[in-house]
């Protein structure tokens, strides 16, 4: 269960940036995911389960607390709505990133895989909203929202 705590910060929007650079400063040792979608700032820290497919496309692997599963990829788009029917994702913010090469696998065009991973998927364990000078925390426990 998400436990959520709703704080009121007499912010001015210029000064929600360096805001948010101070708390990822604060939290630089852990892992963090930020995105933007006017008119909120998405922070994102942890990692509560995540879907992770290879480089080349051929491999996608599911962690979470229990462990690591993986399986061969038959379509990208499968593995993805997979993950999303999980229930540790129902109901919670995905942040994803993809990889370069994802349009060139994507039409089926040649390309060198590198190192990096085609798509990853990721929840989150707590999250900080921060939208029109508030700050919605989320986390699995009061402590994690005080944090």
């Amino acid at each position: 269960m998400k436990i959520s705590e709703f704080l009121h910060l007499a912010l001015p929007e210029e000064q929600w940036l360096p805001t948010i650079s101070g708390v990822l400063r604060q939290f630089a040792e852990e892992e963090c995911y930020v995105y933007e979608c006017q008119p909120c700032w998405y922070l994102g820290k942890g990692c509560q389960v995540r879907l992770h497919i290879n480089a080349d496309g051929t491999q996608a692997t599911f962690i979470d607390d229990a462990g690591e599963q993986q399986w061969a990829v038959d379509s990208i788009a499968d593995c993805a709505r997979r993950f999303m029917a999980h229930p540790q994702v129902k109901g919670r913010r995905v942040y994803g990133q993809v990889g370069f090469n994802f349009a060139a696998h994507a039409r089926e065009i040649a390309f060198n895989a590198g190192e990096w991973p085609l798509l990853t998927l990721t929840v989150p364990r707590e999250e900080l909203i921060f939208e029109k000078g508030n700050v919605t925390v989320y986390a699995d426990s009061a402590d994690g929202c005080r944090r």
